[in-house]
């Protein structure tokens, strides 16, 4: 599309619900752009997990780790899919509210964090890789560290799903949790 939009589209644009649908049909294009991406980088991830559990087979004693990793790999599969069918974000053309800009910001942060720990997760997973040769001891804090990232991608998406289910929910605070995010509701008076 030109720079130079034609008049009629310059028009259009500037009815109220037309606009906003449009900036919305954006928005909803984006989102589904970036959970692509987000799947393809956790996919990766999982990929690569599933090659630790067979090298994990010929290593000595490592049976005993494959519960835990097979749990923590269906925990990213969950994830992956959840991801992956997620609705469009964003509300519907004909609801009378728009998605404030405060929310859009916090829905940028969660994106942001998200994106950046999905890629830290393929970090440590090349560390199990690299532990599953070393101490049990060595394994199994590699294992930790991996559960915990685990939940706290987990709880970032439950978090970010929420707010676009319910953006007048919550108003950026000065107190803001380890994601960034605010836990301040707004009240209702």
């Amino acid at each position: 599309m030109s720079k130079n939009p034609s008049p009629l589209l310059a028009f259009i644009e500037k009815l109220p619900l037309i606009g906003d649908y449009r900036r919305k049909e954006k928005r909803r294009d984006i989102d589904r752009r970036l959970r692509e991406g987000l799947v393809q980088v956790l996919d990766r991830a999982r990929r690569h997990l599933t090659d630790i559990q067979k090298e994990v087979l010929r290593t000595p004693g490592g049976l005993y780790w494959m519960d835990d990793i097979e749990r923590l790999h269906s925990r990213l599969l969950l994830l992956i899919d959840e991801i992956r069918t997620t609705t469009d974000a964003y509300r519907p053309l004909f609801d009378i509210e728009e998605v404030g800009e405060a929310a859009l910001e916090q829905l940028r942060q969660f994106d942001v964090t998200f994106a950046r720990e999905a890629l830290a997760m393929e970090e440590r997973i090349r560390a199990l890789r690299e532990a599953i040769y070393g101490s049990s001891e060595e394994v199994r804090k590699v294992l930790e560290a991996l559960f915990e990232h685990m939940t706290a991608l987990v709880d970032t998406y439950e978090k970010r799903e929420a707010l676009l289910r319910h953006p007048e929910a919550r108003l950026p605070s000065s107190k803001e949790d380890k994601n960034g995010i605010s836990d301040t509701p707004v009240s209702e008076g």
